[in-house]
């Protein structure tokens, strides 16, 4: 049996995800062979490929500051439908609830923070 070679996943092309958030940042190819330590002619032949391997898309992600590994992820749940999506539910909601303690804390130390002011203005 033969196997295919590369992306047979269809509507997947990292390669022009990457291109589209490198327009949108305005960088060039040059910028992120800077960035990643790669030649530029590397990185043209990368941002052509529909599909990259983990750690190029790792590298991309850093040099652009831009989380591709999130997109892939809501593009996978999309395709896959409600199943993967309950399974990534429980982590968010401990994100969600921690931040929120986080968000409240910072509040009350505003608050002191004013009265403090308050009382040193006087």
């Amino acid at each position: 049996m033969r196997r295919n070679k590369g992306n047979t996943i269809k509507n997947l092309n990292i390669g022009l995800m990457i291109r589209e958030v490198m327009k949108v940042q305005s960088k060039n190819k040059m910028d992120i062979a800077r960035l990643t330590g790669r030649k530029h002619g590397t990185i043209s032949k990368t941002v052509k490929a529909t599909s990259m391997q983990t750690y190029l898309v790792w590298e991309f992600s850093l040099a652009l500051k831009y989380n591709f590994f999130h997109d892939l992820a809501v593009q996978l749940d999309q395709t896959a439908g409600e199943g993967v999506l309950q399974n990534a539910e429980q982590p968010l909601k401990t994100t969600i609830a921690a931040l929120e303690k986080d968000m409240q804390q910072l509040r009350e130390e505003r608050d002191y923070l004013r009265k403090v002011v308050d009382v040193l203005g006087k």
